[in-house]
């Protein structure tokens, strides 16, 4: 980026006039030397806090945490603070203490500033992009004292539209877990887990009229600017059973099983509106959108399909005299993103593992160390992706006023991306440790992979889709 001294030598060495001019033109000398990027960034400072404090005896503990956390952005009005506090706690509770009792709970709130930063913002640019065009010999201020800009010109003065814009989002969430457990012998355990996650986001961004770009600036009525609100609201609920066994069954024969259900629901939703050409006021402009150009707003929101996710699964270990490990799982998880035909897929996995080391016969040899062969070979299920893939969904198209269009068609055969992965390995230490390793062979297949196509459907509208499985 050249200064305003290297410019004016630039203007004459390519045949432009290096005398100073009032002209609004790109090529013009102004006269002035200054830097528009530094005008709009600055050196950033972080401060963080922290203070934790924790008590209890054997019948019970706690800890308590509060943080604090102030991190400046390196450009003007950007920055992100964020408070938080938690409490954790656990408890025997009855006179044999067979009764446990863990809790815990974590808030925080999160604040930042967003600069108008952005990478398709248009010829004009951003802050950064206009700051980088600025004209280094044109000052950013008039004689007079006022932010120098000209209505009607492509050229943004960044630090004028710095100060223009404001643009501030809030995050707030709270995550609560509530977990009872109940020593019924002393091999058998029970415990309940369950969980609450919440969190709603709020944006309130607006940019005063005065700046010159054009949807945006005074017009013959007076009125001018833009505003935008938006507001998300997440809510997830979690509850998990499960029934642990470990036991000495034999003589160096150690049983280790656990059965289990888990339920999981999520609802997400949101709501935003936009709008131009305000009233003049000095107060923020979102507060007063009625007074906006009724032909400028755009309402929007969204409100996902519920997700529900139920699963039982159980699981065997077990291990002989620590040379023979086995261990056997199976998971049946029902998703309510899937077609009404397959909701529930079926995840079965085994391995097992040799530690020579524990033979006899590996004690005289002296080279290697640790030496474990290993083998496996389990199904996962995929179903990470949008919810409500299998429904109709109607989204709003965004005309003024707004009326829904089909974004999506129903496959109710829909189902569960699935991989199978075998592998076998073996773990190794050399030269008395110095030397540690590892060796696999592994083979991976995905089938049913979920994809979006475009619907097929003659009378479905232009753009709509159809999530669909494909062979992998």
């Amino acid at each position: 980026v050249l200064t305003g001294d290297q410019y004016r030598t630039a203007l004459g060495e390519f045949g432009f006039p290096t005398s100073v001019s009032n002209s609004t033109t790109p090529t013009a000398n102004f006269g002035s030397s200054v830097n528009a990027l530094d005008a709009v960034i600055r050196t950033a400072k972080t401060q963080n806090y922290g203070v934790a404090f924790s008590g209890g005896n054997e019948n019970g503990r706690y800890r308590a945490s509060f943080s604090y956390l102030n991190q400046e952005g390196i450009v003007q009005k950007s920055g992100f603070e964020k408070l938080t506090a938690g409490l954790t706690s656990n408890f025997k509770l009855l006179d044999n203490k067979k009764l446990g009792l863990d809790f815990s709970i974590l808030t925080s709130q999160t604040n930042e500033d967003v600069a108008p930063i952005s990478g398709t913002a248009g010829f004009k640019g951003s802050l950064i992009g206009q700051a980088l065009q600025w004209n280094p010999t044109r000052s950013l201020f008039k004689t007079d004292g006022t932010l120098n800009f000209d209505y009607g010109s492509d050229q943004i003065n960044p630090l004028a539209y710095s100060r223009a814009y404001f643009d501030k989002a809030k995050v707030t969430s709270v995550l609560a877990n509530f977990a009872p457990s109940y020593k019924i012998t002393n091999d058998l355990d029970y415990k309940l887990q369950v969980s609450v996650n919440y969190s709603v986001g709020s944006r309130h961004q607006y940019t005063t009229a005065y700046i010159n770009i054009n949807d945006i600036a005074i017009d013959g009525n007076g009125k001018g600017g833009e505003a935008n609100i938006a507001q998300n609201e997440l809510l997830s609920k979690q509850v998990t059973n499960t029934l642990s066994f470990v036991k000495d069954i034999a003589k160096n024969v150690n049983l280790n099983a656990v059965i289990g259900h888990e339920y999981l629901k999520t609802d997400f939703n949101g709501s935003s509106m936009y709008a131009r050409r305000f009233l003049p006021t000095d107060k923020p402009y979102y507060y007063f959108m009625s007074s906006s150009d009724p032909s400028t707003r755009r309402t929007n929101g969204f409100a996902d399909p519920t997700t529900e996710l139920q699963s039982f699964f159980g699981r065997v270990v077990v291990n002989l005299s620590d040379k023979y490990l086995f261990n056997a799982t199976m998971r049946a998880d029902g998703s309510s993103k899937f077609g009404s035909n397959n909701r529930y897929g079926y995840f079965p996995s085994v391995s097992a593992a040799w530690n020579l080391d524990k033979e006899n016969f590996m004690k005289s040899v002296s080279f290697v160390r640790n030496l474990k062969l290993r083998a496996s070979w389990g199904i996962t299920g995929n179903q990470e992706f949008p919810a409500g893939a299998a429904q109709i969904l109607y989204v709003l198209n965004g005309s003024n006023p707004a009326t829904f269009q089909q974004s999506q068609i129903a496959n109710p055969n829909l189902k569960w991306e699935s991989t199978t992965t075998a592998n076998i390995g073996a773990d190794f230490s050399l030269l008395k440790g110095k030397i540690n390793g590892s060796i696999d062979y592994f083979n991976r297949d995905t089938k049913d992979l979920l994809f979006p196509r475009d619907a097929a459907d003659p009378v479905t509208p232009n753009g709509a889709i159809q999530w669909s499985n494909i062979d992998g």
